[in-house]
């Protein structure tokens, strides 16, 4: 993990690893069929009470125990009673059919568990976390707001537990939001530094879904090199990136109102934004310097932005009476360098749209015999193209050939996101994570995006809109 010695996938092979050319990169597309040791270090998570631990690490967890793969966890929370805490945690999962009762039901699964109640804003829990953990490979994934990072990181390095030695190393996971500004996450990350660079990661969900490692890789392969080659002002009329959700805020009204869609979501599309434009990186280690590098390029049409909030908002539990948090928004946007030259790049994310669905569209001028390529990642992982009417036959055979081909990578059902998220949180290499910069310079885009809403109000009203709304009735960008 990190510098020096890695914690040890058991199926890993020797010299290994995903730190590799893509070619060999291209393999944590999927699982490993099967891992046949415990996984060394402890994984010990900060807020373990919460709804992330039991809607998706826990079912992560149960997944992973399944494949044979056995993380030995610690959970912190400020729980009533340590010894019935994961009792409950099931209990609640398998009620909300995130975990399935056999979960429950397995003595083997709950071995893996340990937990200690204390709150994670007072010394006294940290102190008791030295004593189970010093001198041995920890790592901490923080399931809190980030409003407690700081504070965190703080009493870890007070009780020496950022240290690595001789047989202990230490890694620390975050959760979104990183900060609420660009400004607020440069101050966030300056708070961090007691933990070295290698030891910290930044977990982003749609990084570690297959569809975009797969699209990567796809780009890289030469016998697409015809889509590539599309892939450019010269060809390309517009970019829509987006994530709907069919649902509303649920549970997480009172988080939400204080953030809204723009905050909350915005970053998720911009680094779908940044996967699908970026120059081709030359190994998996470039990727988030070729995705930095393309969002420090993005700019806003100041006047071309939307926001909107779905009818029945304010009668959400824990949401403010006269709440004007945006639950939609779209921005268009352009890339300033030469590739995307004057291409309109639509980025999107709403609540209580029709269907839940996240992806990319690439729009062609049609004279390649292509009109439009999607690359869905939810519901289902696919790539799909529209082919021009009266197109040649062997342009059409070579497109059908594309899709196939990147279909075929998931014949083997993707990983839920938290699966990979947990098994690189252990191990060596950190590819799944953004970077510090990366998500600088999404958040300079988002404050933008917010900049202009409050200083020209007039030109971007909250608009109301039905639940189930089309988004081209809320959104004409």
């Amino acid at each position: 993990m990190g510098k020096g010695r890695p914690f040890q996938l058991p199926c890993q092979p020797a010299g290994g690893g995903m730190n590799a050319r893509w070619s060999r990169f291209s393999l944590s597309m999927r699982l490993e069929a099967v891992f046949s040791r415990n996984m060394e270090g402890v994984l010990t998570i900060l807020g373990a009470g919460g709804d992330l631990m039991c809607g998706k690490l826990l079912p992560a967890l149960w997944r992973l125990h399944r494949q044979g793969l056995r993380i030995q966890v610690i959970g912190i929370d400020r729980f009533e009673d340590g010894g019935d805490a994961l009792d409950s945690l099931v209990a609640r999962s398998v009620a909300r059919g995130a975990l399935p009762r056999a979960a429950a039901e397995s003595i083997d699964f709950r071995r893996q568990f340990e937990f200690l109640a204390g709150d994670l804003r007072e010394e006294n829990i940290y102190r008791e976390m030295a004593k189970h953990l010093s001198g041995r490979d920890r790592c901490f994934y923080c399931a809190v707001p980030s409003t407690l990072f700081g504070k965190i990181v703080r009493n870890l390095t007070r009780e020496g537990l950022h240290r690595e030695g001789k047989g202990e190393q230490a890694r620390i996971v975050f959760e979104k939001p990183f900060g609420e500004s660009q400004d607020s996450a440069l101050q966030l990350f300056n708070s961090l530094q007691s933990f070295a660079p290698h030891q910290r990661a930044f977990a982003e969900h749609y990084m570690a879904k297959g569809v975009p490692r797969a699209l990567i890789n796809f780009r890289q392969q030469k016998a697409n090199a015809l889509l590539e080659g599309l892939l450019n002002a010269g060809h390309v009329t517009r970019v829509d990136v987006f994530s709907d959700e069919s649902g509303g805020v649920g549970t997480r009204g009172p988080f939400f109102d204080q953030c809204g869609t723009l905050r909350d979501m915005g970053q998720h599309v911009l680094h779908l934004l940044a996967l699908a434009t970026m120059d081709l990186p030359a190994t998996a280690h470039d990727t988030g310097r070729q995705k930095k590098n393309l969002l420090d390029r993005v700019k806003l049409s100041r006047t071309k932005s939307v926001r909107g909030q779905y009818e029945g908002y304010h009668e959400e539990s824990g949401v403010a009476a006269a709440s004007a948090t945006e639950t939609f928004f779209a921005a268009r946007l352009f890339v300033d360098n030469a590739r995307w030259q004057d291409v309109p790049m639509v980025a999107r994310s709403g609540k209580s749209l029709p269907q839940k669905a996240a992806g990319i569209i690439y729009h062609f001028d049609g004279k390649d015999g292509i009109d439009l390529c999607e690359i869905r990642i939810q519901p289902e992982e696919r790539m799909t193209f529209r082919i021009t009417e009266g197109a040649d036959a062997s342009l059409v055979s070579r497109y059908l050939e594309i899709e196939s081909s990147f279909n075929r990578s998931f014949e083997v059902q993707s990983p839920e996101a938290y699966e990979p998220i947990l098994r690189m949180s252990m191990g060596e290499s950190l590819d799944l994570f953004v970077e510090e910069g990366e998500i600088l310079a999404s958040w300079r885009i988002l404050d933008a995006v917010r900049e202009a809403w409050m200083n020209v109000p007039g030109l971007h009203p909250l608009h109301r809109y039905a639940v189930g709304t089309a988004v081209s009735e809320i959104s004409d960008l």
